[in-house]
């Protein structure tokens, strides 16, 4: 089983279509940079890079060059915005690849969301299964469909988490979502520890 740690930083404005993110695999000492962007017709598009693990928990230079390169080659302006750390999710996710045909499934399970001041726990009872296929119709996607388990359309775990916490209040396209994790009405721990912020470099 991988445990997956991905520490996300948000731009300290509204209305900024950019979501970077630090993931790392534990048990493989691995860790990438991600940007996701907005593409044609709202789809997220994410870019990532290798990083060292080590340097996780701040943007450094290298960081923030691959930041700004992606934005401005995806948007065509600069990328002139201060950052803030706003989000720590960690999951224990166990990976499932088919002999044949190229289907995948990943099973996410005892998440942890987490921000400034608070933290919410899901348990090893609640399970984010994404499954992957060349047409939708694949092995899982029929086994599911048999038992009666369909797609939410809104399923990302960074804006669950947000409104979850109540870091948030614009939650009605992830509230279908949010019922069926149980996480309608939980009531977040407080006093969570603080992560180390993710500062701004100077321009």
């Amino acid at each position: 089983m991988l445990a997956d740690v991905a520490v996300v930083a948000a731009a300290g404005v509204t209305e900024v279509p950019l979501v970077i993110t630090y993931q790392g695999c534990a048990d493989a000492g691995l860790c990438y940079l991600e940007v996701k962007v907005k593409g044609a017709r709202g789809m997220t598009m994410k870019n990532r890079v290798p990083h060292d693990p080590a340097t996780s928990d701040a943007l450094d230079a290298s960081a923030w060059d691959y930041i700004r390169t992606t934005y401005r080659d995806h948007y065509e302006k600069d990328f002139r915005y201060d950052l803030r750390w706003t989000l720590d999710i960690r999951y224990k996710r166990i990976t499932l690849v088919a002999k044949d045909g190229g289907e995948r499934m990943t099973i996410d399970t005892d998440l942890v969301f987490q921000s400034a001041n608070r933290a919410l726990r899901c348990g090893t009872d609640v399970f984010i299964v994404e499954t992957k296929s060349a047409n939708g119709r694949g092995f899982a996607d029929l086994r599911l469909r048999e038992v009666h388990e369909r797609p939410m359309q809104k399923c990302s775990k960074y804006c669950i988490g947000m409104a979850a916490l109540g870091e948030v209040t614009r939650i009605n396209l992830f509230l279908p979502t949010m019922r069926k994790l149980g996480l309608v009405n939980r009531q977040p721990e407080g006093s969570a520890p603080k992560h180390p912020a993710l500062l701004a470099l100077a321009a």
